[in-house]
């Protein structure tokens, strides 16, 4: 079961992709850079962002625009931000 609206870092995160393999997901949503994990977890999942997008958002005080969940067999499910 994939839950099709969450409410992370206050905002709200909606249509997620399928499950798919980390190099799928790193080709289509990396930009050209590799996942690597946050160190949050949510909805019991580790949280993962590019260095790039991580720093942006650290050093600015945003929130992310994509949401990437890493299941336990290794593929990743991403949300995209709703709008405002």
């Amino acid at each position: 079961m994939v839950i099709t609206g969450v409410w992370y870092c206050h905002r709200t995160s909606v249509d997620p992709t399928q499950p798919v393999s980390r190099a799928k997901s790193e080709q289509t949503h990396g930009q050209g850079e590799k996942f690597i994990p946050t160190g949050q977890t949510f909805i019991g999942l580790p949280v993962y962002d590019t260095p790039g997008y991580l720093a942006f958002e650290r050093q600015r005080d945003v929130v992310p625009t994509l949401l990437c969940l890493k299941k336990p067999d290794g593929k990743f499910i991403i949300y995209s931000l709703s709008d405002p």
